[in-house]
Formats: structure tokens, C-alpha cells, sequence
């Protein structure tokens, strides 16, 4: 090759790709794009969810469709299974026991919510109900199955990892599932670690509506909206606010803050030392201390997001600030990376569900 060819070939190299100029140049234009949409998405999310509820589109499906392959775990009325659909799929199976739920009429209300909220929801962070169906003995939910288990289950792994970004990016997708929720007017009301599930390309999903409360002019879905629903339409958001503050506190600090018998905070909290280190091996930086601070401030209302219920100030403040939010929402930000270390969920062997051997009394299930 000639000197002068060598000279061209360089020249070449060096030139750069159009598309990619272009790109660069108009980076920010298409960040607008992505906050716009997000924006959008916001502002119509609870007229969206309520027409989609009151369509009640959610599949019905019968439980031969299913094999069961073992037990998650057991609430008061409820139980969950993995089970795998007739097309191999694995799903997470809810089950509701009718006689239990027909003792209380909130029970069988929260139900029938539960499954049309669930299925209504469109959110990255927020586990979709996918089909649902009942016989004599129990209502079914089918939900999104999350191989990597639940925050508690995962939770001294997060510790061990010693890291404020992995708390950090568990934090911010917590804050934009219950910024979407809240935007559908409701309280998602139960959030805890156990409710916070991890999927295999390390993102997270809220889970667990069934104690979601409507904040504005409860919907009938075929069955008496209960007094104690009507009574609880001035709920705010900031009971959310407060679990996810308690949260972040425990991932943080490696414990719940102290609280005396009625909720309240020990004046011991506010101690300066008490935020001064987390975990033994986290060193807590001065935002995440500052942080902690304002979600737990002395005057509840100067709390951040107990001030209003809103998340634009949690997601102003300074720990955040190397965190792009709408890239998170749409999955920008590789998760499987910064959490490898998540564990399989465990199931117990079971190849069948509960029945209760009573006869429920199935009109109060109509419509399911």
C-alpha cells in the first residue's frame, strides 16, 4: 500500500458515521421524546386503568390448563403456587379459599379488584394479572412468575453486596410503580419486601394488589362496594410513601428504623449517630444520610413524600441524582449485571391446591 493510500484509509477511519452524529446531536431531543411519553402515559393512566377495569378483559381460564409444580407460600387466605401453563409457561397461582372470603364482604370485593386491577395495570414494575377463573372450592389468579423470589428472600445478599447504587436502583423502581399506581388513584396499601419480586434479567415487580385502595369514587365490579371501602376513599399516598421509606431504611441500614408500640418513631432515631453507618461493610455516603433524614424527618410533615404523597420530590433529591428515571423505566439499564447474586425461588413439592371441604355459597362469586 502507497503512503498515500495508507493517508486515505486513515482519513476514512476517522470519519465519523452520520447515524451516529445524528444521534448524538439529538440525544436530548429524543430524552424529551422518552419523558414526554412517560408524561403522557402518567396523565392518562387513571382513565385508562378504570375503563380497562370496568371492561373486565381478563381472560378466564380453568384449572386443567394447569399443572401444579409446588407450593411459593401461604397467607391467611390465600395460597401461591408455581404451575406450569399448558403451553409450558411457568405462572404463579393464586389461591383465594371462598369460604374464608365470604365470611367478610371486603374479602370477596378485594377479590374481584385484585383481578381486575391486576390485569388492568401496564406497568414495567408492576406484576400483570394474566388470566383468572374459579370452581366450587376457590377463586384462581394468574399472575407473572418471578424465578429470582422476593426482596426479603434476597435481602442479606443486597446486604453483602455493600452497594448504594444496587439500593439505589431498587429504590427508584419502587418510586415509579408507586408513582404509576398512584396515578390510576390507588393506594397500593401492603407494600413490603415480601410483595417486591425479582425476574431473571434482575428487574423488580411490585406485587400483591389485593389490598389496594381505590383513593376516589370506588367502582362496583358486579358485587355491593362494602361500607369499610366507601370510608377509606380519603386515604393518602403517604401511607405508601411510609413503607417505602421503611424500605429503604432496612436496606440501608441492615434494619427497620425504632418504633414504639403505635407505630411512631423513638426519639433515639433522631440521635446525629444513629444514620451514620449501615450495614458494617456500607459507609454511608452524605445523600443517602441526607436521604434517610427527610424520609424520616422529626416533623412528619416535612417528610419527603409524606409532604403531599408525591414522588417528584423523591425523585429530586440529590442520592437520585445520577439516576435517569425514564432510562429505567424502559429498561436502559442493564439490572443482571448489578445483581447476579439472585437467588432461585424455592418451591415446596405439591401437585395439587388446597380445597376446603365446606360448601361455599357460590352466588356471592358470580361474575368472577
Amino acid at each position: 500500500m502507497s503512503a498515500t493510500d495508507a493517508k486515505e484509509v486513515a482519513r476514512g477511519a476517522g470519519k465519523e458515521d452520520p447515524f451516529e452524529k445524528f444521534l448524538e446531536e439529538n440525544q436530548k431531543l429524543f430524552a424529551q421524546f422518552a419523558k414526554t411519553s412517560y408524561e403522557i402515559k402518567l396523565g392518562g393512566a387513571a382513565h385508562e386503568v378504570r375503563k380497562a377495569m370496568e371492561a373486565d378483559g381478563c381472560p378466564r381460564e380453568n384449572f386443567g390448563s394447569f399443572t401444579i409444580l409446588g407450593e411459593i407460600g401461604a397467607g391467611f387466605s390465600a395460597a401461591r403456587f408455581k404451575a406450569l401453563f399448558k403451553d409450558k409457561t411457568p405462572y404463579m397461582l393464586k389461591v383465594l379459599d371462598k369460604i374464608l372470603l365470604q365470611k367478610n364482604d371486603t374479602l370477596i370485593y378485594l377479590a374481584f379488584q385484585e383481578k381486575r386491577l391486576g390485569h388492568a395495570v401496564d406497568h414495567p414494575f408492576l406484576m400483570k394479572v394474566m388470566c383468572a377463573f374459579q370452581d366450587p372450592n376457590n377463586l384462581y389468579l394468574v399472575s407473572e412468575f418471578a424465578p429470582k423470589g422476593d426482596l426479603e428472600t434476597n435481602f442479606k445478599s443486597i446486604a453483602n453486596a455493600a452497594s448504594e447504587k444496587i439500593i439505589k436502583l431498587i429504590a427508584a423502581q419502587l418510586i415509579l410503580a408507586l408513582e404509576y399506581l398512584h396515578a390510576c388513584l390507588f393506594l397500593h396499601n401492603d407494600l413490603k419486601m415480601r410483595n417486591v419480586f425479582f425476574f431473571r434479567n434482575g428487574y423488580l415487580k411490585v406485587g400483591e394488589l389485593g389490598s389496594a385502595k381505590q383513593t376516589y369514587d370506588p367502582q362496583s365490579f358486579g358485587v355491593p362496594v362494602p361500607k369499610s371501602i366507601t370510608l377509606q376513599t380519603q386515604l393518602q399516598y403517604e401511607a405508601d410513601w411510609w413503607d417505602f421509606s421503611l424500605i429503604v431504611h432496612r436496606l440501608l441500614m441492615g434494619r427497620p428504623p425504632n418504633l414504639t408500640g403505635h407505630g411512631k418513631l423513638k426519639e433515639s432515631f433522631f440521635d446525629p449517630e444513629h444514620h451514620a453507618t449501615g450495614f458494617p461493610k456500607l459507609q454511608l455516603k452524605e445523600d443517602a444520610k441526607d436521604l434517610l433524614n427527610n424520609l424520616f424527618h422529626k416533623h412528619e410533615h416535612r417528610r419527603l413524600g409524606l409532604k403531599g404523597g408525591s414522588a417528584s420530590a423523591l425523585k429530586e433529591h440529590a442520592w437520585f441524582k445520577d439516576i435517569d428515571f425514564v432510562a429505567l423505566y424502559h429498561k436502559k439499564v442493564s439490572m443482571i449485571h448489578i445483581l447476579p447474586f439472585l437467588k432461585d425461588v424455592t418451591v415446596e413439592p405439591s401437585n395439587d391446591v388446597p380445597r376446603n371441604s365446606i360448601p361455599a355459597k357460590q352466588e356471592l362469586f358470580e361474575g368472577f
